[in-house]
């Protein structure tokens, strides 16, 4: 396997509740952190980031059902509905279904009357004794219940199945086991009850209450006679929708103002009372109800904890100014013996359910309502991501578990939360939360992964456990044959998980979805590519190599062995160190792999971070210094009740790549605090496997790396340099980033043009952004194939060959070795069938296609270009020039005269003129313009691939003409004389991997020579000897 798959990557919350708008070689172990030695001078300043709850908290639903004269209903949603005496009395248990009313007897004594869909069942408040009454057919539904001098009655609606007339009234009269079916007329069908009952004692009557137009209409109910008094238009048509009655009067409240009427004369207004200037009924709406001797009033619209006081007011029906009941209330109602029930109180945080007697006066409190809070559990931290489960209890107080959200702190030294938490990308599966009923949670979670950060263990449809990353919707998770296991750690691309059932572990790549190791569970941590697991043996911990499983599976790398003094039943890794404990007393140790030897930490469950170990001790969080053992408080943590695996990952934990520390306390608050030990210089673990080869006009592959920092960077920088020095060809670069630096090159130069085939080094240079440390520096190798094609270079590597034709027809393709010699021609690098009679002339990549040609003039002056990689055949891709080339004895090519980016290629002809054909994008040649006379007097004549002419004079000197970028060359420059010994002259490239052309010569005797260039148009000596033999061929080329 080439590389590693690919990273994939990463909406805003209130306080009111979710709102989706909105928080070097890799062979080698990734060092991380180094150790003491390396670590910076200073630490961050003190800071405590507060990350407050997602979720706003809420009241239960604790509420008073409906209140009468001895008690009341009260409905609390964790346990049954019950009738609470005022005397305090014992509670009585009574029926709830859809609709309740309370009954008062004439002989004081009250009833729940709870209404089913077949019968009115009475509960009698004091015994909890019931009686049930059968309720008529054809559709009746109760609308109310009243108590009457002999027994009590109903107020109910009829219709009939498939009734087109709409509803007809009725009231049903109880008197011991009789009820007596009265119609109703007089009374609009459909009409809508919106209102209370009177009390059969005061003279009381059934209210009806409903809708015309924007006013109200209302009826009045006779409970013993039957009698209806309908009074239409009661309120006027301006939207009033506040109807007020007291024992003796009704009414309606608009605009600040009450309007009573007498109950005995309903159609004549008695009176009016205004609320007083200082409540502001003018531009505030107000809900309102009546007692015997006031009026109370509570902003519309109150509500808990909404962010404002909203008062209670009670304002004298003589009028006079408002007393301030309770500083803070909603639900103002009232109920059966004309007082009211509200809940509020001095503020959000003790709140109760009130009741205001009929009389008036101070608020009695009857219960307090308890306030839901959020529940915030699962810390991770790495990279600066700080990820938790948070959510509400429901109305009954149950909690079952969290939504997986995740917030972004930024990259300063300090934590810079850039929003609210986010949630996970959906569909991606929740992690498996396990809670009890004081809503204590423990779940499975680790961070510092490539892919997407956090993994955790979620349940699969099969019901089997199943490892995921978050984040990651194309992660389609790794089902496992396990249940009840847990992360124990996680880094890079792998996640290390123990069964809860089949006491086995398992190593899962992230990436590939696949578990590249199972065994028995075993005391083991992970680090980069590097899994470390405790042996049977004192001290000693095994690592192995990960990633080399693409190849012939894990690795075995050298073991360590620490000083610790038992059989280790607990590591973990971080860099150069190792955390050892021998079991929960201890003893326990950082091991420092450079040092070799460990400094003492407390016992205890513990997280090792950069450069300090992090334990929950006594309510406290405790920090101890791997480099010196001095332990310190760093804050208070109340102690959590036992959960399942500890607290570790649950309320606290550490960002192992910042040296942050996170902490979640009881009001799920997250707290981020620095751990007070100077963080380590910026390193960083290659996330891809390393690549050492790009071919350029390969489509998909280029070069790229990805590195997971170990803290964030102010900026980084690539730069591609050719191995033999010189400018940057490709600068790639960016501005912070908190995790990750991820870069590529496909082998193009600014300009987007192919760069010379051959050896280049890339070096990567990340700022850390904390300004402490030195930069991080990342370098390595690099051979680009398939790029801009080197002259002279048939084997797409960048270093010169040397092609030799036999006089048996065989052309051999000689490898230039990099180091100044070429080498022998394999099988692969020969081939047959080349007529002897031909001219061959190399060429670099006339075609455009990232390969050197060999163009090849036939007997008959017939000129054909060949290509091929590292072998021409007679049957490679070919195209035909053109005939008539015969004219001329001397073919070659200088390299690129015109200065256009293609290879040219002269020709001279027996009087001696130069001709220049420059190359054309078609992949050959312009018509022939006339370069200069008077080449007859050279006995050879070389094209330079570098640009220019290498011409040899019949006194043996030789001289060099260089491009003139214009199509022409200079004039001539004296190499040296005495070069009339040599046979065959070639330019071949760069030989010797310095980025200059090398010269190869052939004596008489066989002998080929080696005069390296020197960069500045001539060769160094001495000559370097490369062989004998080699009058094996007759054309060196």
């Amino acid at each position: 396997m080439a590389r590693s798959t690919p990273r994939a990557l990463n909406r805003g919350l209130t306080r009111g509740g979710l709102a989706l708008a909105l928080s070097c070689a890799l062979a080698a172990p990734f060092l991380g952190p180094a150790a003491a030695a390396g670590a910076a001078a200073d630490g961050p300043p003190p800071y405590d980031v507060v990350v407050p709850p997602v979720n706003a908290p809420q009241l239960m639903d604790d509420r008073v059902g409906l209140a009468g004269t001895t008690g009341y209903e009260r409905m609390r949603p964790e346990g049954p509905v019950t009738w609470v005496p005022y005397d305090g009395g014992t509670p009585v248990a009574v029926p709830h279904p859809s609709l309740q009313m309370a009954i008062r007897l004439p002989d004081g004594s009250e009833r729940m009357a709870s209404v089913s869909s077949t019968k009115e069942t009475l509960t009698d408040t004091g015994t909890g004794a019931t009686t049930d009454v059968t309720l008529p057919g054809n559709g009746t539904v109760v609308r109310a219940a009243i108590g009457t001098p002999d027994g009590w009655a109903m107020l109910t609606t009829a219709k009939p199945a498939g009734s087109t007339t709409g509803f007809s009234y009725h009231l049903l009269r109880v008197n011991g086991s009789t009820v007596t079916d009265i119609p109703l007329t007089g009374i609009p069908q459909n009409a809508t009850v919106h209102g209370g009952t009177q009390t059969a004692e005061s003279g009381g009557r059934l209210l009806l209450v409903y809708n015309v137009g924007d006013g109200l209409d209302i009826s009045l109910v006779d409970p013993v006679t039957g009698a209806v008094d309908t009074l239409p238009d009661f309120t006027p048509g301006d939207g009033v929708r506040q109807v007020v009655i007291t024992a003796d009067s009704i009414g309606w409240y608009s605009a600040g103002t009450v309007h009573l009427a007498a109950l005995s004369d309903p159609r004549t207004e008695t009176r009016t009372i205004t609320l007083p200037p200082e409540l502001h009924a003018d531009t505030t709406k107000y809900v309102v109800t009546l007692t015997d001797s006031a009026i109370l009033a509570v902003r519309s619209g109150s509500a808990w904890n909404d962010g404002r006081n909203d008062p209670l007011y009670s304002v004298p029906l003589t009028g006079g100014p408002a007393t301030e009941l309770l500083p803070d209330a909603s639900d103002l109602q009232t109920y059966n013996d004309g007082g009211a029930v509200v809940r509020g109180g001095p503020d959000a945080e003790h709140w109760s359910a009130y009741r205001i007697p009929l009389g008036g006066g101070a608020p009695e409190a009857l219960f307090p309502i308890r306030e839901l809070t959020p529940v915030r559990y699962g810390l991770t931290l790495a990279q600066g991501r700080l990820r938790f489960l948070e959510g509400m209890p429901d109305a009954r107080d149950n909690f079952t578990e969290g939504t997986l959200l995740y917030q972004y702190e930024g990259v300063a030294p300090v934590p810079q939360p850039t929003s609210a938490p986010h949630l996970g990308i959906l569909p991606v599966p929740q992690p498996v939360s396990l809670c009890d009923d004081r809503h204590h949670c423990t779940v499975s979670l680790a961070d510092g992964g490539t892919y997407g950060g956090v993994t955790y263990v979620a349940r699969a449809v099969n019901g089997k456990d199943a490892v995921h990353a978050a984040n990651t919707p194309s992660y389609r998770g790794v089902t496992l044959d396990s249940t009840g296991g847990r992360i124990v750690d996680a880094s890079e691309n792998y996640a290390l998980y123990n069964s809860g059932s089949n006491g086995k572990q398992y190593i899962v790549h992230l990436g590939y979805d696949s578990v590249v190791l199972t065994r028995p569970i075993a005391a083991a941590a992970l680090w980069g590519d590097t899994l470390w697991t405790a042996t049977a043996t004192r001290g000693k911990v095994d690592q192995l190599d990960l990633r080399s499983r693409y190849t012939d599976g894990p690795a075995a790398r050298a073991p360590v062995t620490t000083d610790a003094p038992c059989v280790i039943e607990e590591v973990q890794a971080l860099g150069d160190w190792l955390y050892w404990s021998c079991g929960a007393n201890g003893p326990a140790g950082v091991y420092d792999r450079t040092a070799g030897k460990s400094v003492a930490v407390p016992a205890g469950p513990a997280l090792l971070g950069d450069g300090f170990v992090l334990r929950h001790a006594g309510g406290e969080l405790q920090v101890t210094d791997s480099r010196t053992g001095a332990t310190r408080t760093v804050a208070a943590l109340p102690a959590q009740p036992a959960l399942s695996g500890g607290d570790r990952g649950v309320t606290w934990t550490v960002d192992k790549f910042r040296g942050q520390i996170a902490y979640t306390l009881p009001d799920a608050t997250t707290h981020l605090i620095p751990s007070g030990i100077a963080p380590s210089p910026l390193t960083a673990q290659e996330e891809l496997d390393p690549v050492t080869s790009v071919s350029g006009r390969v489509t998909g592959s280029g070069w790229e790396t990805s590195l997971l920092l170990s803290g964030p960077a102010a900026s980084w920088k690539l730069e591609v340099r050719p191995a033999a020095g010189g400018a940057a060809v490709h600068t790639a670069g960016g501005g912070v980033t908190s995790a990750t630096v991820s870069t590529s090159w496909d082998g193009k130069n600014k300009a987007g043009h192919y760069v010379p085939v051959g050896r280049y080094t890339w070096k990567l240079t990340a700022v850390p952004a904390n300004g402490l440390g030195p930069d991080l520096v990342r370098t390595g190798p690099l051979q680009l194939h398939y790029g801009l094609a080197v002259a002279h270079d048939y084997s797409d590597d960048g270093t010169g060959d040397l092609l030799g034709v036999t006089p048996a027809g065989r052309l051999d393709v000689r490898r230039g070795s990099g180091t100044g010699t070429v080498l022998a021609a394999g099988s692969d690098q020969q081939s047959g069938g080349w007529p002897t009679g031909s001219r061959y002339v190399p060429i670099g990549d006339v075609g455009a296609n990232g390969v050197s040609s060999l163009l090849v003039r036939s007997s008959a002056g017939v000129l054909t270009r060949y290509t091929g990689y590292g072998r021409i055949t007679t049957s490679s891709p070919h195209l035909t020039i053109g005939g008539g080339w015969n004219t001329y004895n001397l073919l070659t090519s200088p390299g690129d005269l015109t200065a256009d980016g293609r290879p040219d290629l002269v020709a001279r002809d027996a009087a001696g003129k130069l001709y220049l054909y420059a190359g054309t994008d078609k992949g050959s040649f312009s018509s022939r313009v006339l370069i200069c006379g008077g080449w007859q007097g050279y006995n050879l004549i070389a094209g330079d691939p570098a640009g220019g002419l290498l011409a040899r004079d019949t006194a043996g000197v030789l001289w060099r003409y260089s491009a003139n970028g214009k199509g022409g060359v200079l004039n001539r420059v004296r190499i040296g004389g005495g070069w009339q010994g040599y046979n065959a002259l070639v330019p071949a490239g760069d030989l010797t991997g310095d980025g200059v052309t090398d010269l190869l010569a052939r004596d008489t005797a066989g002998v080929l020579w080696r005069y390296s260039g020197d960069g500045k148009g001539s060769v160094t000596t001495p000559r370097a000897r490369l062989g004998s033999g080699w009058q094996m061929y007759t054309t060196l080329l």
